[in-house]
């Protein structure tokens, strides 16, 4: 079993790479990875459902975003976002999309160390105009636990390519979170594309969890630096089923 376990890790991780070479991640300035999901943190074995809503605000525009996730089991997952941009400026609103999927090749709760490779698509449309496709993405997310696993170090790298110009660039991220009580924690992480557009992105998240129900959420800032620096304000609220069968 252990070997069929590594021949479907070592299968994966090669179509992934192979994607990687031809396409990449969009946006990953404005979405950090360093969310875990809730059934890694809980170590609940399969057939998570999870419904969330996020709300943000920064200094033109405001976000509304709705989700939908899935995990088959600890290791895979997949989710799909739909959200909402307004800005007060009078410039026209936009509608974005987005499709991903997770592998775990290491869960970080059952060793001493996490690796999960991330892949998504997103497509964006502005006013009335049609939907575009922004570009789809990977990303390589390792996570390494600390002081009795009373906290993580992340350490993300990815490819980034984006439709409308034919431009492609890595993505990168390093962060940290340190639990405090037994389901909350508080995070940190700093992310960029290139050597650019350099964001912080640090806050509280913290869940209820009620047999095989949890209530999720989460409070936090992003700062974007450079010419078109912005600081956001996030909100998220997630609602989580766990082992539906």
């Amino acid at each position: 079993m252990r070997f069929l376990n590594k021949v479907a890790h070592m299968a994966f991780a090669s179509i992934a790479l192979l994607w990687a070479c031809g396409l990449s991640l969009a946006h990953a300035e404005d979405s950090p990875y360093l969310r875990l999901d809730t059934a890694l943190v809980e170590g609940d074995d399969e057939h998570q459902f999870e419904f969330a809503t996020r709300y943000s605000n920064s200094n033109d525009d405001n976000t509304t975003q709705a989700s939908l996730g899935y995990s088959f089991n600890p290791l895979f997952s997949v989710e799909a976002q739909l959200g909402w941009t307004n800005y007060s400026n009078g410039n026209d609103g936009e509608t974005e999309a987005q499709v991903s999927a997770r592998y775990v090749l290491v869960d970080h709760n059952r060793d001493d160390w996490g690796l999960a490779l991330i892949g998504s698509n997103q497509w964006q449309k502005t006013g009335d105009a049609s939907m575009q496709d922004e570009g789809p993405a990977l990303n390589l997310a390792f996570t390494k636990p600390f002081g009795e696993k009373t906290g993580n170090l992340h350490l993300n790298l990815g490819a980034s390519r984006q439709n409308s110009t034919a431009d492609t660039c890595a993505t990168w991220g390093l962060g940290v979170d340190v639990n405090f009580g037994q389901r909350a924690m508080l995070f940190a992480e700093l992310s960029g594309r290139d050597l650019t557009d350099q964001v912080t992105h640090g806050g509280m998240r913290w869940w209820l969890k009620y047999g095989k129900i949890a209530l999720d959420t989460s409070i936090s800032n992003t700062q974007k630096f450079g010419d078109e620096g912005s600081s956001t304000q996030r909100f998220h609220v997630g609602l989580v089923f766990f082992d539906l069968r």
